[in-house]
């Protein structure tokens, strides 16, 4: 079966180290399942909005599996962005995005969510008057937002995709719409220089994506230097107002086509500061801590002079001292906003072009910038009166760093690097029991969905009372007491001999720790709390469910 594309109308079946820092300003509800869009003849689900029901008979194969690769989730709100050529009786589409993502995109404008999301550059502040919904029109093109339902959004991608009309949508008029197929799906990072990230452009995230190249016939259209959006008057407006990369002094080819995609909800790079008097490199990461841990995500850093490669390093969170960042994680959820990790890293100083990425420990690369300056000093010249006055500079006053200088700079760098993970080991060896089972507690109490131990000799039983998911369940060996009545967990106990497990294991859907000692345990003695990715939790958990079902175990 040959894909369908975009016209095809026949219809197919279906330092931390040095200084770490949290900002608390937000929560997010426990994570929901995936949204599904509705099959043939079924409304889609409810939202706060009106639903709307889609009447086509057949489900477009392509159309499904791209909306299910982006994962969407009930309860998340659609945006769309776009800009219409009006030149033709029937407006035309030149660029858009259809993003999803947190109610909170569909609440108020792009300017006021890169506002709270603490993207940099700050939006002016009259930007931020502008409503969540608008339209304006420009010189031969018509230009605006909308907001939309997950129902309403998905029947809108399905017509523009197979009618090639882009249906009215807000105050945005309908429209036609030629597309190329998608060619892959994409990773559309904040920063991304692409034709793709020419219509994401400010967005303060990264976004799972597929773009839909345009394919009639365009002309250049000049967005102008303001947009007067109700009492309003904006400069820029195109990328403060829609997020696309449209504005006069552009160089290259103005955004065009259809980006479809879903915000990144795990973790995100939000900005970067350089601090020279400390040679100190700090990088702002934006985190849902009920989607993501910071001891499960991994930052890599470059570092360039002149292009070529000087120094990398690619450093696991979890290997550095975060115990005051899970102290607040682990705390009371704020009852508002989102969080925000400050990691300090040790840099070689000034002049240098830097690239980072940040990952999760699993593999997946969640954000990257590629290369960059960072801007270190201003010069600013002066002339009074036909004199010309002693320059004015702010900022890095240092020459740029000669052979010497570096050499030593790569052998400082690599020492505080190594001090970093020597000291994180805070987080992983312990001496003391109390220790270890109040880092332990933390850790579980923000395990997503049920709860899995093993431990041939479990006997702290509250360790495991009042965590936030459903209740555990737990298999034992055959030496150790039931659980007290008040437990609300399921226990099952191996009937006699050795029990067919040796370590302990605390397991959950996406990840695990493994603990080097029993819970209940009464003498204090070194041990260690290790953490493990996806697959080998999921490896551990189908363990758990064969010997859960197994009759040598006695359920209590």
């Amino acid at each position: 079966m040959r894909p369908l594309g975009p016209g095809r109308r026949k219809r197919q079946q279906a330092a931390i180290p040095f200084k770490d820092h949290l900002v608390a300003t937000g929560w997010t509800p426990p994570r929901p399942r995936q949204w599904q869009p509705p099959s043939a003849g079924q409304s889609a689900l409810s939202g706060t909005r009106s639903v709307l029901i889609l009447t086509i008979d057949t489900m477009s194969a392509g159309v499904r599996d791209m909306w299910e690769h982006l994962a969407v989730e009930p309860g998340e709100a659609a945006v769309l962005s776009a800009v219409f050529e009006t030149t033709k009786d029937t407006p035309v589409l030149m660029a858009a995005s259809l993003l999803v993502g947190p109610s909170a995109i569909a609440a108020s404008g792009w300017p006021a969510w890169r506002m709270a999301e603490g993207f940099k550059p700050t939006p002016p502040a009259p930007a931020l008057e502008v409503p969540a919904t608008f339209v304006v029109e420009l010189d031969s093109a018509i230009a605006g937002r909308a907001t939309m339902s997950l129902n309403e959004a998905y029947g809108w991608l399905r017509s523009v995709l197979e009618e090639e009309v882009a249906p009215s949508a807000g105050l945005l008029p309908e429209g036609r719409a030629s597309l190329a197929p998608a060619r892959a799906p994409l990773r559309v990072c904040t920063h991304s220089q692409t034709p793709a990230g020419d219509l994401a452009t400010w967005l303060a995230r990264p976004i799972i994506a597929f773009h839909f190249p345009r394919t009639d016939e365009r002309a250049p259209r000049r967005a102008g230097p303001s947009w007067t959006v109700g009492d309003v008057q904006l400069f820029s407006p195109a990328i403060d107002l829609l997020g696309l990369s449209w504005f006069d002094e552009k160089s290259g080819d103005d955004p065009s086509g259809l980006l479809l995609g879903r915000f990144e909800r795990r973790a995100w790079l939000v900005s970067q500061r350089l601090v020279p008097e400390h040679d100190l490199y700090s990088v702002q990461i934006g985190i849902e801590p009920d989607r993501a841990d910071p001891a499960d995500l991994e930052i890599e850093v470059e570092e360039q002079a002149d292009d070529e490669l000087v120094f990398a390093e690619h450093l696991r969170l979890e290997d550095t001292d975060i115990r005051e960042a899970l102290g607040v994680l682990y705390g009371p959820p704020p009852t508002t906003g989102r969080l925000e990790i400050g990691v300090a890293l040790p840099t070689l100083g000034r002049a240098m072009k830097r690239s980072v990425r940040l990952h999760h420990r699993d593999g997946m690369l969640l954000d990257g910038w590629r290369s960059f300056n960072i801007v270190e000093s201003i010069s600013i010249n002066l002339v009074v009166n036909g004199s010309e006055q002693r320059p004015v500079m702010i900022g890095e006053r240092r020459q740029r760093q000669q052979l010497v200088a570096l050499l030593g700079a790569v052998e400082r760098v690599r020492s505080q690097y190594a001090t970093l993970r020597r000291e994180g080991t805070h987080n992983r060896i312990f001496n003391a029991l109390d220790e270890g089972r109040k880092a332990l507690r933390a850790i579980l109490e923000r395990a997503h969905g049920e709860l899995l131990v093993l431990d041939p000799y479990f006997r702290d039983w509250a360790l495991l009372s009042d965590l936030s998911g459903p209740p555990p369940r737990v298999l034992i060996g055959p030496k150790v007491d039931p659980p007290p009545p008040a437990f609300t967990g399921r226990v099952a106990r191996w009937r006699q001999g050795l029990a067919p497990f040796h370590d302990r294991f605390f397991l959950w859907e996406g990840g695990g720790v493994s603990v080097g000692t029993s819970a209940g345990a009464v003498r204090d003695r070194l041990f260690r709390i290790v953490r493990m990715g996806a697959a080998e939790s999921d490896v551990l958990r189908s363990r758990f469910t064969l010997w859960w079902s197994d009759p040598g175990f006695e359920h209590l």
